[in-house]
């Protein structure tokens, strides 16, 4: 009989056991989502352009733009000025795609090319060359105890908050084998405004400088991981090179191919310069117009 109890007992224990065991809660990595993303993190590169030939482009016109960040519509563009959760700045993305070390790069082994000037003849070879590209020296001035006035030469290191406009060069064509007028963006640049300090304020400048200038084809396989703020529907995010190629921004023409190469500041100025972006505009877009009969 002892037997019998000892087994019984035994049978019990490891019941109550694996009961205990069964009561845990399972342990789950913590999701952002109730679902699961599965569309950005599987496209990995981006939808390629159709292909195109120079025999069926039978009209062209180079476009140089700006998009203003500061602008309601781009607002998306330009936060969040500090990395929020799965969610990056346009600016954050770019800066850490040429600054990203060759070993940790998902594209081979070189990190995104960044160019010094918008020809893209100039390559900025290293993370240093990069690093003196997004830093400028400013005057500081102020005045000490004694009343006099102490100017010094201060060094200000560029984050992705200080960039508040873009540059982009693009390639408006129409193409006669699909008979469609397209675009093509060729590059994009950030810009921002340096400043000079004076008794603890910034007093900013009213010339934009550019950083760099990075060839947005080779620029596309990093937006096409990144998604975009859409403040309708926090379930259709798209990524940044669904943006620009969907062209969801704002922006304004500030040259167009020409034969003096000028831009419209050097012959307009204010609402005259405004409405000579949109007269642009507006002759790209009817040429497509002016081709058909009905």
């Amino acid at each position: 009989m002892n037997k019998k109890w000892l087994i019984f007992f035994l049978v019990l224990f490891i019941a109550a056991g694996a009961n205990a065991q069964s009561i845990d809660p399972p342990k789950v990595k913590p999701a952002e989502r109730p679902w699961p993303k599965i569309h950005t993190p599987n496209r990995k590169r981006p939808v390629p352009y159709p292909p195109i030939r120079e025999a069926d482009i039978i009209w062209a016109k180079r476009v140089w733009r700006v998009i203003d960040l500061r602008e309601k519509q781009n607002q998306f563009l330009l936060y969040p000025l500090q990395p929020v959760r799965d969610r990056k700045s346009l600016a954050t993305v770019l800066f850490d795609a040429v600054k990203i070390p060759s070993s940790e790069s998902p594209y081979g082994s070189n990190y995104l090319t960044a160019y010094s000037d918008e020809d893209l003849a100039e390559r900025l070879a290293t993370v240093e060359d990069i690093n003196k590209k997004l830093s400028f020296t400013y005057m500081d001035s102020r005045v000490d105890s004694l009343g006099n006035t102490v100017t010094e030469e201060k060094t200000y290191n560029l984050t992705p908050g200080d960039i508040i406009k873009f540059y982009i060069i693009e390639d408006w064509f129409f193409d006669k084998r699909r008979s469609q007028l397209d675009v093509r963006i060729r590059s994009i640049c950030p810009v921002y405004y340096r400043f000079v300090m004076s008794n603890g304020e910034k007093q900013y400048l009213t010339d934009p400088s550019a950083t760099f200038y990075i060839y947005f084809p080779e620029a596309r396989f990093w937006l096409v991981n990144a998604e975009a703020y859409n403040p309708k529907n926090d379930a259709e995010w798209r990524t940044y090179d669904d943006i620009f190629t969907k062209r969801r921004f704002a922006s304004y023409i500030y040259k167009v191919e020409n034969i003096q190469d000028r831009m419209i500041s050097d012959y307009a100025t204010g609402l005259d310069a405004l409405l000579e972006s949109e007269r642009i505009k507006g002759e790209i877009q009817q040429f497509e117009m002016d081709l058909w009969e009905y």
